[in-house]
């Protein structure tokens, strides 16, 4: 990861916590994936860590109650 953010020239320093946090999210709220899921994907037993790494956002709740 320090490659990456060399060769693209980040001003963020990539860490594994970054790169689950971006992940969690993208899983989340972008492709609608169940926290279940995501634990599973991290390696993860229970959701706990995955509600400190990620947050559902305004949309994915209204596209989980229909109103979009």
């Amino acid at each position: 990861m320090k490659q990456i953010q060399h060769l693209a020239a980040f001003k963020t320093k990539l860490t594994v916590k970054v790169a689950c946090k971006t992940f969690t999210n993208l899983m989340l709220n972008e492709l609608g994936v169940s926290e279940e899921s995501v634990a599973a994907m991290l390696g993860y037993t229970t959701t706990k860590h995955i509600r400190y790494y990620g947050k559902a956002n305004e949309e994915r709740i209204a596209k989980e109650v229909d109103f979009i």
